[in-house]
């Protein structure tokens, strides 16, 4: 049988397996860098993170290809929905308004993100406690806000 101690380790290992919230943080970007670069075929990776996504671009082509497949799911009858018909559930409509080619730091780059940022809020309604303020893109204020954001927004879609 095992001991206490043994369990108490192995559960705090489980819990908790990066030393910092840095390298916690550095695994949840590399992990959507991968998804992104899978999805869309972008040019990006742990080191251009940030870059590729703070026009806001990005995200709002993403939002409109959310909206997109879901409204395509509710004009269809599919059997592969668990308990949940698509009458019920809380589907993403609206698309997003944004400048594809926005350079970072403008004003169409701040109102892509703002615009993303929206949509999030009104379509996904994802709770304020997982949002993020442009500012935490666009001047990296705060990369964790942004990052669980996007997180959220994976699991969601």
């Amino acid at each position: 049988m095992a001991s206490t101690s043994n369990i108490q380790s192995a559960s705090n290992k489980s819990i908790r397996p990066f030393k910092s919230g840095e390298q916690y943080l550095y695994a949840m970007k590399e992990d959507l860098a991968e998804w992104l670069k899978e999805i869309y075929s972008l040019e990006i990776g742990l080191d251009t993170f940030m870059e590729v996504l703070e026009t806001g671009s990005v995200l709002c082509q993403h939002a409109n290809n959310v909206s997109k497949v879901a409204q395509q799911l509710a004009s269809q009858d599919n059997p592969n929905l668990l308990s949940i018909s698509v009458s019920q559930a809380r589907l993403p409509r609206a698309q997003v308004t944004y400048a594809p080619n926005a350079q970072p730091g403008t004003f169409l780059a701040r109102d892509n993100v703002s615009n993303f940022i929206h949509w999030c809020r009104k379509e996904l309604e994802i709770k304020d406690v997982l949002m993020f303020e442009t500012d935490d893109l666009v001047l990296r204020k705060n990369e964790k806000n942004f990052v669980l954001c996007l997180l959220e927004v994976a699991r969601r879609a």
